[in-house]
């Protein structure tokens, strides 16, 4: 299983990312103290480590990379997180509700190099639906 290597909030919009070391997931919003909190299906943001070490490379081309952080970082891939997926974070249950963020029009990647960056089929998105406490070190499951 997949243990959670790192916890990130962005208290304000297009603001910097701020390491956590336990972050509160509230029902049907996200983690507190988010911007970007809020109903929908994107409430979380979730990327493995070994993806993470994937997007460095495009990290100065990439209009998303730059300003995308995710909420929480897992040791690993994601690729084997599917849609649908009811997972146990902490004391939160999550949903999976979706495996692709878009890419951005205007991206050199996309735009000059004609292809697509790691970061949209890395990325899971998800609903929490069972908030609770979630800390560095615990397990997916």
């Amino acid at each position: 299983m997949m243990t959670v290597k790192a916890l990130y909030i962005k208290p304000v919009k297009k603001g910097e990312a701020r390491t956590v070391e336990k972050i509160n997931l509230i029902k049907d919003f996200g983690p507190e103290g988010d911007a970007y909190g809020g109903p929908g299906e994107r409430q979380i943001t979730l990327l493995g480590d070994e993806d993470l070490k994937g997007l460095e490379e495009d990290r100065e081309k990439g209009l998303c990379i730059k300003r995308f952080s995710a909420n929480i970082i897992l040791e690993g891939s994601t690729s084997l997180l599917k849609e649908g997926d009811m997972l146990k974070l902490g004391k939160a249950t999550i949903r999976i509700t979706g495996e692709k963020k878009v890419c951005h029009k205007g991206c050199a990647i996309v735009e000059e190099e004609k292809r697509i960056c790691l970061l949209p089929g890395s990325v899971r998105f998800a609903s929490i639906e069972t908030g609770g406490e979630v800390k560095k070190g615990e397990t997916l499951r």
